[in-house]
C-alpha cells in the first residue's frame, strides 16, 4: 500500500510540469509601462513649412515602426499561428506592449498646422484601433484561444490597411 501511495505521489510530481506546459495556466506577462520614448523633435517649427515637414516625418517614421514591429514578430512566429510555447507568450506580450505604446504616442501627437486637424481625427481613430487590437491579442494569447488569435491577426491586417489608407490621404 505504501508503495502504491509513493508511486502515485511520484507520478503526480512528474505530471505537474507537463500539465502546466500543456496549457494549464492562463497567465501572460504583465504589460510593462511604456518606456519614455526618445523625444521627437517638436512637430512645430519656426515656419509653417518646417512644422509641416516635422509632422509628416514623425507620422511616417511612427507608421513605419508599427509595420516593422508586426513584420518582425511575424517573421519570428510565421504563418500567424498560435503557439503555446512560453517564448511565444513572452514575445507576444512584449510585441503587444510595444505596439500599444507606439500607437498611443502617435495618437497623442498633434500638428500645429491647421490643415491636418481633420486628418488627425481619422489618424487617431486608426491608432486607437491598434491599441484595441493589441488588447484583443493579449486576451487571446492569455486564454490560449486559437480562434480569437486568428481574428486578432486579421484585425491587425485590417488596421495596417487602414494605416496605409490614412497615409495616402495625408494632406
Amino acid at each position: 500500500m505504501r508503495r502504491l501511495a509513493a508511486a502515485a505521489v511520484g507520478l503526480v510530481a512528474m505530471a505537474a510540469p507537463l500539465a502546466a506546459a500543456c496549457g494549464g495556466a492562463t497567465t501572460l506577462p504583465e504589460v510593462p509601462p511604456c518606456a519614455t520614448p526618445t523625444p521627437i523633435p517638436s512637430v512645430s517649427g519656426r515656419t509653417p513649412r518646417e512644422s509641416d515637414f516635422r509632422y509628416v516625418r514623425a507620422v511616417n517614421e511612427g507608421a513605419t515602426r508599427l509595420i516593422r514591429l508586426t513584420n518582425d514578430f511575424r517573421t519570428r512566429w510565421p504563418d500567424g499561428k498560435f503557439s503555446s510555447r512560453t517564448e511565444f507568450r513572452e514575445e507576444f506580450a512584449l510585441y503587444a506592449s510595444n505596439m500599444a505604446c507606439a500607437a498611443s504616442a502617435l495618437r497623442d501627437m498633434k500638428s500645429s498646422v491647421t490643415r491636418y486637424a481633420e486628418w488627425d481625427g481619422r489618424f487617431d481613430a486608426v491608432m486607437s484601433d491598434y491599441v484595441a487590437a493589441m488588447e484583443q491579442g493579449r486576451e487571446s494569447v492569455r486564454t490560449r484561444n486559437v480562434s480569437d488569435y486568428r481574428r486578432f491577426n486579421k484585425r491587425v491586417d485590417e488596421v495596417n490597411a487602414a494605416l496605409a489608407e490614412a497615409l495616402v490621404a495625408l494632406p
